[in-house]
């Protein structure tokens, strides 16, 4: 529905967020110490246990960047109005679980 609003005033109504405002001339910006929750989603890893004899062990599912991208092309969701890709443990490859071995290459690596 769309309604042409002529004579009345509308005001949108918002909470201002520490991590909302914009910046202004120099303004001293201090790292660390707000939160924002948009992002709590995204910065923890996906466990999914599994029972095994008798106990719940944490499995992982571990791939590069590039093949993470070649199976979200490959999902059933592409190139539908649905954005998001939500894959269940069968659609993920099996070599992908506990795949450790990607770290390999970064363990001999100097600190830096």
């Amino acid at each position: 529905m769309v309604e042409l609003v002529e004579t009345r005033k509308l005001f949108h109504l918002t909470e201002t967020k520490t991590y909302k405002q914009a910046f202004v001339a120099a303004q001293q910006v201090t790292i660390g110490e707000s939160y924002n929750p948009f992002f709590g989603f995204y910065e923890g890893a996906r466990e999914y246990p599994v029972l095994h004899e008798g106990q719940m062990i944490p499995n992982y599912w571990i791939a590069e960047k590039q093949e993470v991208g070649k199976a979200c092309v490959a999902h059933q969701a592409h190139v539908t109005t649905n954005w998001e890709r939500r894959f269940y443990r069968k659609d993920l490859p099996p070599e992908w679980e506990n795949r450790w071995s990607l770290f390999e290459r970064f363990r001999s690596l100097p600190p830096t």
